[in-house]
């Protein structure tokens, strides 16, 4: 099931391209209760084509945004060669998923303009990435409960400066990839699909370490 958090409320994509807009508050207050199921038998309030629905991200301000960095080989690959052009020849890449904490006020509403910021506008690039929402609080989570606590998967236009970004990476104290990544309207959110028991079932892959594809740009302006 396809959920979307729209100015009428939760709604539930019923059929192609319909939504159902049900008797609940916001999707993300929805998220974070655990409530979920209940949207599938939420009585209907009204009834709209997706394409006049106005959308919101599922979590407008979620408690953390966490990013895994380097997730893909091929992101890996091109890292290794701009650390080269630089310099840096001796640079491994992490065995372990290396984490980082983006500001939550970054996160903006399917297809929202993305503002370049006035100290880094020039390098401005996008990477589409798979979200994973997080429904129940927990911590210490072993991997065989990690799907109990997943309230859906979305989809993220992961927006980065890369000035910023490579002036950490070359060891700049003055800029962090947080910072990089953390500007307003940098991290633009899809719907919010596939939640937990439908996402048990889909979410294997034989490739350990898939290719990034790369999301259609954002409105910069």
């Amino acid at each position: 099931m396809r959920l979307y958090n729209t100015d009428q409320g939760p709604a539930r994509e019923d059929g192609p391209g319909v939504l159902t807009v049900v008797d609940l508050p916001d999707l993300g207050d929805v998220v974070r209760d655990g409530g979920l199921d209940r949207i599938e038998s939420a009585p209907c309030v009204d009834k709209l084509p997706l394409a006049d629905a106005r959308l919101f991200a599922p979590v407008r301000r979620p408690g953390k945004v966490i990013i895994v960095g380097l997730n893909y080989s091929s992101h890996g690959e091109e890292a290794l060669a701009l650390f080269a052009a630089m310099g840096m020849r001796d640079i491994q890449l992490p065995t372990v998923p290396n984490f980082y904490i983006a500001a939550a006020s970054a996160v903006s509403d399917p297809g929202s303009p993305i503002r370049l910021p006035q100290a880094a506008p020039a390098q401005v690039d996008y990477e589409g990435e798979v979200a994973i929402v997080i429904g129940r609080d927990g911590a210490d989570i072993s991997a065989i409960d990690a799907w109990k606590h997943v309230a859906g998967l979305t989809i993220v236009n992961d927006v980065s400066a890369r000035d910023i970004q490579q002036r950490a990476m070359t060891g700049d104290p003055t800029a962090t990839i947080a910072t990089a990544k953390s500007f307003d309207t940098f991290k633009t959110h899809g719907s919010l699909s596939g939640y937990r028991r439908r996402v048990r079932r889909t979410s294997r892959s034989s490739d350990p370490h898939p290719r990034q594809q790369r999301a259609a740009p954002g409105r910069p302006h």
